[in-house]
């Protein structure tokens, strides 16, 4: 579990540095360093994505599965709470 969400950190952040990379270097679209480095930089960062959320699972069930219900339970009413603040923003 923390070895996914360690390699979910260092996917987001290398996307986040790429992107800012790509910023930092004032190119623009016809660039192939704006092509390849926006394309990479944010295919990085919506990979990481789905690994936090399976980071999170797994959480959640090493807290039930260790009888840590009320660190479930927070873990579960926070993650509930930030989806449902994402959809309602939709």
């Amino acid at each position: 579990m923390k070895r996914l969400y360690k390699v979910a950190m260092v996917m987001a952040m290398a996307g986040l540095l790429l992107l800012l990379a790509v910023i930092g270097a004032g190119v623009s679209y016809p660039h192939p360093f704006f092509t390849i480095g926006t394309l990479v930089g944010m295919g990085c960062v919506f990979l990481s994505l789905p690994l936090f959320f399976i980071a999170w699972i797994l959480q959640l069930r090493q807290s039930v599965k260790t009888k840590q219900y009320g660190w479930a339970l927070c873990i579960a009413i926070f993650g509930i709470f930030l989806i449902v603040r994402g959809l309602w923003q939709i």
